[in-house]
């Protein structure tokens, strides 16, 4: 801008210089070419100027619009370790930040339009990812939790019921047997102890530490199972459903022998004749016998709840917090599953059954026992037990099937 100031006033000196010269010549020639000269000068001077004026303008404007888009919203995607930004320009890209340092941009963050997050997820997520119900937008969305009394009530199926001491294994169970009950069902309880009231209209073999009660009442499921097999009259799946829980498991195991076969037998002869077995069992004796150990029988052939408990700054149990997950048969994937939290309402008196005196059958009571279960007829039983038929033998034989509830 200065130069061309000192070009006017040189040429405005030299024009008054050379009218100076030409009024003292009184040269009117040379007043002409000196006129024309200095003009054509001047409207140089004065386009040059003109062009570095426009020049400089559209340099500030540019620099001014580069400078704004420097300053533009964008907006941020962080998924775990990966960054993808954007401007808020809806013809702009995401670009990932984490894979190449020159991707950077200076401004607000703004936080991208459920319509923007979808876009994104569809045309940046992997195939393999899209599928999953995890989104890689904010966290993981946690799947629907399953309703355990439909998950825990289905026929054909054996189930578990896992956790510590006094984290409310019995408590969610009872709800269970509550709606056996309330189909015109009554469980039976198989266990050494319960609280007094605690399975209301259920069937109770066991209490007071009474081992050889509980054995028995192990037998009879044996026997109802056998002779379930045995009727030729009923398809499998056609026998009423018996729910039988064992409360609690792991003394019994200890107690009574033979007791473990029925975790290995319990979905190939109990559950495939509708007699579903409800194994309440502590967290420790769980992962002791295989629940999550491959091919062991907890492992692969129940249908697990899993009780987690949760505790306050003291160390007590919060019990409206307790959480629960269920493991299907084979899987170690942590489905949750909605708990109960209201007390179980008594559904009626327990039946308490007691044992005969004479634990078990007699060798006569055991033979007519082992016929029935092969599928003999009466008068065939008859004949091997008593050497004849009649009346009062065939009566007799279904007084010990109906001793040791089988169904005659």
């Amino acid at each position: 801008m200065t130069k061309y100031i000192v070009i006017i006033i040189l040429t405005t000196t030299l024009i008054i210089i050379v009218a100076f010269y030409s009024v003292l010549a009184k040269t009117l020639l040379v007043i002409g070419y000196t006129t024309a000269a200095l003009l054509g000068i001047t409207g140089l001077g004065v386009l040059g100027f003109g062009g570095w004026y426009l020049a400089e303008r559209i340099r500030l404007i540019r620099a001014r619009r580069i400078e704004a888009e420097k300053q533009a919203h964008v907006m941020t995607v962080i998924t775990g370790n990966q960054v993808f930004i954007r401007d808020t320009n809806h013809k702009a890209y995401w670009r990932a930040a984490h894979l190449d340092p020159r991707f950077y941009a200076n401004g607000q963050y703004s936080e991208p339009t459920l319509i923007e997050a979808r876009a994104w997820e569809v045309f940046n997520t992997p195939k393999t990812i899209t599928s999953s119900q995890q989104g890689l937008l904010s966290s993981p969305v946690e799947p629907e939790p399953l309703d355990l009394l439909t998950v825990f009530t289905q026929p054909t199926q054996s189930y578990a019921v896992i956790g510590g001491q006094q984290t409310g294994k019995t408590f969610q169970a009872r709800h269970i047997a509550n709606y056996w009950i309330s189909q015109s069902i009554k469980p039976l309880v198989i266990g050494p102890k319960w609280d007094k009231g605690e399975w209301g209209g259920c069937i109770l073999i066991g209490g007071n530490g009474d081992f050889k009660a509980v054995a028995w009442g192990v037998s009879v499921i044996r026997r109802i199972v056998e002779a379930r097999h045995a009727n030729k009259s009923k398809a499998h799946k056609e026998h009423k459903v018996l729910p039988v829980f064992f409360d609690d498991w792991t003394p019994i195991v200890d107690a009574v022998p033979d007791a473990r076969a029925l975790v290995l037998e319990a979905t190939t002869l109990y559950a495939s004749v509708n007699v579903l077995l409800y194994f309440i069992l502590h967290s420790d004796t769980a992962h002791a016998w295989g629940v999550d150990r491959k091919g062991a029988a907890l492992k692969d052939n129940f249908i697990k709840l899993f009780i987690i408990p949760q505790y306050d700054i003291n160390g007590l149990i919060v019990r409206d917090r307790t959480r629960g997950y269920i493991h299907f048969a084979g899987e170690d994937v942590d489905r949750p599953t909605r708990l109960f939290t209201a007390p179980p309402i008594t559904l009626g008196q327990a039946s308490i059954v007691t044992p005969p005196i004479a634990l078990g059958p007699n060798e006569q009571e055991q033979k007519i026992l082992d016929l029935k279960a092969a599928g003999a007829s009466y008068n065939e039983i008859c004949r091997q037990v008593f050497g004849t038929a009649g009346g009062k033998q065939i009566q007799s034989i279904k007084d010990v099937l109906a001793k040791y509830q089988v169904p005659v």
